[in-house]
């Protein structure tokens, strides 16, 4: 049998699908190294290769979800003719949104016994959005939208309730994306001092746009 050679990002790329995928099915304290070598096809050292652990190949899953994530944040940070409010509203609907594609990991991550991850997550993802949240709330006072004092302290509450409403997998099942995101909008107008109805108006011009 011809064996089949990948290139080594796309090998440790199919190692982090792999393991993403028995996570889910296994949950991530009872996944062995052994058993993502066996699905994949590959030796141990393979795995070795890429990762030095099992902890360290969900750090590189994780840091996965955040370059994505990050990528649009900054692109919607430089957008240009495009007002902060209409920035932060296509930002949380892109939480939402991922928040979607990605659920059954998501809420894997976030059901009670893995609370030690949930707190993985929460210290990975918060400090690289607060950096550019607060560039858009500045932009916002700049432009007379926002009403605050302390941009990167109100970035850093907006981030960190963006991770919650995003990840609060019971609340988000009951209520649906569409209302998450519209609390979410409700309760940022007034951490940032924004009129009320500011946020929720555009983004309902967004939706039905």
């Amino acid at each position: 049998m011809t064996r089949i050679v990948k290139e080594p990002e796309e090998r440790r790329n199919e190692l982090i699908y792999i393991a993403e995928a028995l996570f889910i099915e296994k949950g991530y304290e009872y996944t062995t190294v052994e058993e993502i070598v066996t699905k994949a096809q590959v030796a141990k050292g393979t795995f070795y290769h890429y990762f030095k652990s099992k902890s360290d190949l969900l750090d590189a899953l994780l840091d996965q979800y955040i370059e994505e994530i990050n990528e649009f944040m900054e692109d919607t940070v430089l957008m240009e003719g495009v007002d902060a409010v209409e920035k932060i509203v296509r930002i949380l609907r892109f939480f939402g949104e991922y928040r979607n594609n990605h659920d059954r990991f998501i809420s894997y991550l976030h059901e009670e016994r893995n609370a030690h991850l949930h707190l993985k997550v929460e210290k990975k993802f918060v400090p690289v959005f607060v950096h550019p949240f607060a560039d858009i709330l500045e932009q916002g006072i700049k432009q007379g939208l926002f009403n605050i004092n302390y941009p990167t302290e109100a970035a850093l509450a907006v981030v960190t309730l963006s991770v919650e409403f995003g990840t609060t997998h019971q609340f988000y099942m009951d209520v649906g994306i569409e209302r998450t995101v519209e609390a979410a909008l409700d309760i940022f107008e007034r951490i940032v001092g924004a009129k009320p109805g500011t946020f929720l108006n555009s983004f309902r011009r967004d939706k039905n746009g």
